[in-house]
């Protein structure tokens, strides 16, 4: 049924319905111009030729003209020949099938031009068309700025893409300021800035303590939004009085688990006159900030990571460590360059006897494996390898611990070649006390 039932049944039979169950009264005659008339978006009637009957007061406000001034004229009167003309085609197809037409397009009025969804509908066979008009202009701005901001923003990460982030911000909101902080680390009450856009320019990043600022609202985990008298709101925050700060909005970053990790923040020297568009861009930008927050973290942890691992492997001195995937690929070692990590030959020993290798008894086993191994050079090691799993248990690689026991090896080897001579001259001492304690004993003949 046409959203318009009301307005076409009070043109065929001069009734008007009752606006405040919605419901049609036929036993109230009454013209059709009530219910236009409490419409709040523009609506215009028109005869079958196109003339205009009547136009409620929102469409004479975007027009420019009075009530009185719309009998008889046309589109033509009012609007460029262009959007006439498709005016004109949505009346003609709109009488011919007795139907809805919807479509959306630029409307000229006296504040220029916006973007309207137009919606005309034919009031019966002969009885002329309801022509009614959506402003859509603050839709089709915040399309056109994701549109612009997601294409400037596909290619980069880390460092560019927060500093064209917060640009773009600046320039698509109309803010004098608009920064990405992160929190310093969980837990805390500190929040560095990745990327600063100042009066169109990028800025030095820089500290702040949450206490006392609208950014301590959105840590909360909602956005913030205060469309003028700011400095008045939150006194303590002398960075607004300093830099003229009148208005603020924030939207929180999350981690993947849900964690405060940041906010984006843009800042107005004056009122913010679209809080709802403001709001919707940060909020839409603010999962891809989000994302690259946790990245950049991520990337700073593994970078931590290297750092021990070096220093840790760096520390070992003597002793051989290598991590080798499934595969036995080398993916990190402290052997020097040139050296075989991995003491044997893995092929060799697979075409022979795998149970001599350890890092193939783990591979097989999954469970720690350790054995005496020797490196083919007179060198003798003590071998553990150990299997890494991840998250689900899955076997990702081995760490492979190799230490050099072969100066042990001799001084045992020593040790037993010194216990064996001792032995052997005890024995000796042995046999010659008995021997002179025989003689000592025999009489001479």
């Amino acid at each position: 049924m046409s959203k318009f039932k009301g307005i076409e049944d009070a043109a065929r039979d001069g009734t008007q319905p009752d606006l405040t169950s919605g419901r049609l009264q036929a036993d109230k005659p009454i013209a059709a111009q009530s219910m236009i008339a409490c419409m709040s978006d523009p609506v215009v009637v028109k005869d079958s030729s196109g003339k205009y009957l009547m136009a409620n007061p929102a469409m004479c406000e975007f027009l420019g003209c009075s009530v009185s001034d719309i009998p008889g004229k046309t589109d033509l009167d009012f609007f460029p020949s262009n959007q006439a003309e498709a005016l004109g085609l949505d009346l003609a197809e709109a009488s011919a099938e007795a139907c809805s037409r919807k479509r959306e397009g630029y409307i000229s009025g006296r504040n220029g031009d916006c973007w309207m969804e137009v919606e005309t509908s034919s009031l019966g066979e002969g009885n002329g068309v309801v022509t009614l008009m959506r402003d859509l202009s603050g839709r089709k701005r915040i399309e056109s700025i994701i549109l612009d901001m997601a294409t400037g923003l596909a290619a980069v990460t880390g460092e560019a893409f927060f500093n064209s982030l917060v640009i773009k911000l600046a320039e698509s909101l109309d803010a004098d300021f608009a920064f990405v902080g992160a929190l310093k680390e969980n837990g805390s009450r500190w929040v560095r800035t990745k990327a600063l856009c100042g009066m169109g320019e990028l800025q030095e990043n820089f500290e702040y303590h949450l206490d006392g600022t609208p950014c301590d609202e959105v840590l909360n985990g909602e956005a913030c939004i205060h469309t003028q008298g700011v400095q008045d709101l939150f006194p303590e925050d002398h960075l607004l009085v300093e830099m003229g700060i009148e208005a603020y909005a924030g939207v929180p970053l999350f981690d993947r688990e849900g964690f405060f990790s940041g906010l984006m923040t843009v800042l107005f020297k004056g009122p913010i006159k679209d809080p709802g568009q403001v709001q919707t861009i940060l909020s839409l930008f603010a999962v891809r900030a989000s994302v690259e927050v946790e990245r950049q973290a991520g990337i700073e942890e593994l970078r931590q990571s290297e750092r021990e691992k070096t220093a840790i492997l760096d520390g070992l001195g003597s002793i051989r460590a290598s991590y080798v995937d499934p595969d036995l690929a080398v993916i990190w070692t402290n052997v020097p360059e040139g050296e075989q990590p991995l003491l044997c030959d893995i092929d060799e020993i697979r075409r022979t006897d795998p149970s001599k290798c350890p890092i193939l008894r783990t591979l097989a086993t999954c469970e720690v494996a350790r054995d005496e191994c020797s490196d083919g050079k007179g060198g003798v090691y003590i071998v553990q390898s150990t299997p890494v799993r991840d998250r689900r248990g899955r076997l990702t690689g081995v760490v492979y611990i190799a230490v050099d026991i072969t100066e042990r090896k001799r001084m045992e080897e020593d040790l037993v070649a010194a216990r064996e001579a001792a032995d052997s001259a005890n024995m000796a001492k042995s046999a010659f006390l008995a021997t002179m304690s025989h003689e000592i004993r025999t009489p001479l003949n």
